[in-house]
């Protein structure tokens, strides 16, 4: 896909002239601003005056009328993220100062700015102030003989995140981009890792088994002999994250679910054929050998699109 931009004013409304470059000709998408009666929204329509379908600014929701191109929805989506950047300069992220909340007053959130194992993190901490205001005597001496308490799984699930995310990190050297902790739905779920690059886009999962033993199988993981359901629980992240970017972007994206695997013994008896187990010293070389499927035009405008939270929700 190829696009080329022009700008005019007309009224107090800003339009936006993408050309869409497809195997049957090109098409011209005029997108105009329309702010009335509470609604914000940004309205395409093909060279005729033909509504193609809208975004609504407040929420990131795109809706298309039926026949309509889907590069359309990218476009949309293109304009609303520039819109915000010009209006609403991101400042330079602080360390206490991560962004990690969603609200339809603020619909687009930065999620470049979010640190790895930042939600685990957060449940961790949650999770030792309601124990210590439970049981603040055991709380102490469990500080004091480093005794096992509720928030020590959350802590553990953030460090792994944190040396993955570091070892990620160094793919950026090399074309590629990193999202840390992305939220999905609304119930408190996250995605730990959002790799997008040349070789593809793949949501990745560090399971920090580091004082354990995992023994994987083409239909199962277990630690310590006891089963888990990893596998079950990356495909269906995979095909989650394949929806979400797909209608965000207008392509046909296919998110591969990948585990980092962190553990004392690693056994592997097969490999799981849709889901790519990978080792932690295995990060990032694993990543840098695949194969390019994707230009640099199509990274950038995929990990653009990917950082709004408000596809997410």
């Amino acid at each position: 896909m190829v696009m080329s931009n022009t700008r005019c004013r007309v009224g107090h409304s800003a339009i936006y002239q993408p050309r869409v470059c497809r195997n049957d000709g090109c098409v011209s998408i005029n997108i105009r601003r329309w702010k009335k009666y509470g609604y914000d929204r940004a309205y395409a329509s093909d060279e005729s005056g033909a509504s193609w379908g809208f975004i609504d600014l407040k929420t990131g929701e795109v809706k298309l009328k039926q026949g309509a191109p889907p590069s359309v929805a990218l476009s949309l989506r293109l304009w609303a993220t520039e819109r915000t950047e010009q209006t609403t300069p991101t400042p330079e992220p602080q360390p206490h100062e991560v962004a990690h909340t969603l609200s339809n007053d603020a619909p687009y959130v930065d999620l470049a700015l979010n640190t790895a194992g930042q939600n685990a993190a957060t449940k961790a901490q949650e999770e030792w102030a309601a124990y210590a205001a439970r049981r603040p005597v055991a709380s102490k001496v469990a500080l004091l003989f480093g005794l096992r308490t509720p928030d020590r799984s959350w802590a553990v699930g953030a460090a792994g995140e944190r040396e993955v995310g570091r070892r990620l990190e160094r793919l950026t050297r090399s074309g590629w981009h990193i999202l840390h902790s992305v939220p999905i739905g609304n119930r408190g779920s996250d995605i730990d890792h959002l790799l997008i690059g040349p070789a593809g886009v793949f949501c990745i999962n560090t399971k920090n088994h580091s004082n354990a033993n995992v023994w994987v199988s083409e239909k199962v993981i277990m630690v310590n002999g006891q089963k888990q359901p990893y596998l079950r629980n990356s495909r269906t992240e995979g095909e989650r994250v394949s929806r979400i970017l797909t209608r965000a972007t207008g392509w046909d994206i296919k998110a591969k679910p990948v585990i980092v695997v962190m553990a004392r013994r690693y056994t592997e008896r097969s490999r799981p054929a849709d889901v790519w187990i990978v080792g932690r010293r295995q990060t990032p070389r694993a990543f840098e050998r695949l194969e390019p499927i994707y230009s640099s035009e199509a990274v950038e405008t995929i990990y653009r699109i990917a950082r709004n939270s408000a596809i997410w929700s």
